[in-house]
């Protein structure tokens, strides 16, 4: 099942509805002045339009660090995060969770979602990765019914131009 299907499951698809959830998303490269260092942001600019939007209320930020070789991993870090990445898809936008971010560069990827119980997001992440390898992720978990993990990256975005 494709991210869209789950994302609209029993819903027809129509040419408008996919290219309003993919225009919803932007790449944005960033710099920072001081340092040098880079970053590329896969982000949602808006919340999602689902229902339940205000019960997604803990933020769940899940932190791969790694050796950097400019902006992104080496190849080998970064095939198992695009393998890590697939296995998490279901969560990206189910009854529980959905992905808002995600952030690579100056040494870790991150990932950010909004969920509305952590022990069920945490269930379903371990079962998701059941088979997987162990990988080196930092989790944290942040009440934040006002949204502002991810409010402040979008924020910063557009002060620069996104």
């Amino acid at each position: 099942m494709s991210f869209l299907e789950r994302l609209w499951p029993g819903r027809r698809k129509t040419r408008e509805s996919v290219a309003a959830e993919l225009n919803a998303w932007q790449i944005v490269t960033a710099q920072n002045a001081e340092s040098g260092q880079a970053a590329i942001f896969r982000i949602r600019m808006s919340k999602p339009p689902r229902p339940d939007v205000a019960a997604l209320t803990t933020a769940v930020v899940i932190k791969w660090p790694y050796e950097p070789s400019g902006v992104k991993p080496p190849d080998a870090v970064n095939q198992q995060q695009r393998r890590f990445e697939q296995a998490l898809d279901p969560l990206s936008s189910d009854d529980n969770s959905t992905l808002m971010q995600v952030t690579t560069g100056m040494g870790v990827k991150e990932w950010v979602y909004y969920a509305r119980n952590r022990d069920v997001f945490m269930s379903r992440l371990h079962k998701r990765l059941k088979e997987h390898p162990k990988y080196p992720l930092e989790i944290e978990f942040h009440e934040d019914p006002e949204w502002k993990v991810w409010g402040e990256t979008v924020e910063n975005l557009r002060a620069r131009g996104a």
